[in-house]
């Protein structure tokens, strides 16, 4: 059997599982995946009379000359083939800022603006499904950063169908894309990002799996056949949970106790991660504490405590400003260092209108920086001078 008759079969397949679909959205980047899904709903969904659009979003992060490349490649397709396209273009810094305002990495933050464009435009268009690309070697990348970072859905990695999005090649390997492409005369863009190892997903795809599979033979079946069965496993303890927090305040929830641990520790942990996703915690939580806050220890982050009070339980979240930070390390060059609550900012430039604070602040290069709360502390290395004079700030977030 030739792998395009292999891709379309998985695509049918897959479509078959969420059948009727009234209208789709589909997220097209211009690279390889999200090409050779258009050019699979471009041969299907016309004859199962299912419309669809397509949108490409331009994050801005990259050259002005990269990001708008990809997304005309994209809308010159479209307009070859007679497709419905809409472009989405976030402001210049915006998802700078959305990274600080989330206390998280560039990636995380163009993820969280780009799903906001789908689902807006989603609604815009009708559109009952949101189809993504994302693909088995998506999976395994998937599987192994989520692992080694400690996430809690570690084990069963991406799901195909999490409402409205939908991932019709989930289970496509992409050395078959990129020979169906080929076979379909279909160009596409390459991300020069890609190559980038300074980022984890990429040091994963470059380094770790083409290590893996040269060390490990059939460690990919492996893995996929360990989520598959771990994401039966968490679909039947959801079907467990029950209704057990109530609201002592915006910021406060409580259970009772007994209740609580009349659960086994499985379902306890994740009725805890169940009160941090309530609350609208960001910030990752060690699973350490996690574990004591299941066990009905008294734990403490600096956005989060877990105590117990007569016969409740309570989870509450923290105000910043309650809370002690503590930051220590050596300054080498300038940077910009996000902190729980604010922003350390380490500048060679005497004018920079964002540095609020006190210029006695002026300090030599190399440096150690020490914080604790709204006090932050210099010191000199000693023996060390590198003569170029810097200002060191901690700038508090502006809802302090």
């Amino acid at each position: 059997m030739e792998e395009t008759d292999v891709i379309e079969k998985k695509f049918l397949s897959a479509l078959k599982s969420i059948y009727p679909v009234t209208r789709v959205l589909l997220a097209v980047s211009g690279g390889a995946d999200s090409m050779a899904m258009l050019s699979l709903c471009m041969d299907y969904l016309p004859d199962l009379s299912i419309p669809f659009s397509v949108i490409t979003v331009n994050h801005n992060i990259r050259s002005e000359e990269d990001s708008a490349s990809d997304a005309l490649f994209v809308a010159s397709f479209c307009k070859k083939n007679h497709i419905s396209f809409i472009e989405k273009k976030a402001d210049k810094g915006v998802i700078h800022s959305a990274a600080f305002a989330r206390k998280k990495g560039i990636e995380e933050a163009a993820r969280f603006i780009r799903y906001d464009f789908f689902e807006k435009t989603a609604q815009d268009t009708g559109a009952s499904h949101i189809f993504l690309a994302h693909t088995k070697n998506d999976q395994l990348e998937t599987l192994l950063q989520r692992f080694l970072q400690g996430s809690t859905s570690a084990l069963y990695g991406i799901q195909q169908e999490r409402k409205p999005y939908f991932r019709p090649l989930l289970h496509v390997d992409r050395r078959d894309i990129e020979l169906y492409l080929d076979k379909k005369g279909i160009n596409y863009c390459t991300d020069n990002t890609n190559s980038d190892n300074s980022y984890l997903r990429n040091r994963l795809r470059n380094e770790v799996i083409p290590f893996l599979s040269a060390s490990v033979p059939g460690w990919e079946n492996g893995a996929l056949c360990g989520a598959a069965k771990a994401s039966y496993d968490a679909d039947f303890f959801n079907s467990q949970m029950q209704d057990i927090w109530n609201n002592e305040s915006l910021e406060c929830l409580s259970t009772s106790a007994e209740k609580f641990f009349s659960f086994h520790i499985a379902l306890r942990i994740r009725y805890v991660y169940k009160a941090l996703i309530i609350l609208g915690v960001t910030q990752r939580i060690p699973f350490a504490i996690i574990e004591k806050a299941a066990s009905g220890i008294r734990c403490e982050t600096a956005e989060i405590t877990f105590y117990q009070k007569k016969d409740k339980l309570y989870v509450k979240k923290l105000s910043a400003t309650g809370k002690i930070q503590y930051f220590f390390g050596i300054i080498e060059k300038e940077c910009s260092i996000l902190l729980d609550s604010g922003l350390l900012t380490v500048s060679a430039s005497v004018g920079d209108e964002k540095l609020h604070h006190n210029r006695n602040n002026l300090v030599r290069l190399p440096c150690m920086i020490q914080v604790e709360h709204d006090i932050l502390k210099t010191e000199q290395l000693k023996g060390v001078s590198s003569g170029i004079p810097v200002y060191v700030d901690f700038v508090r977030n502006n809802n302090e």
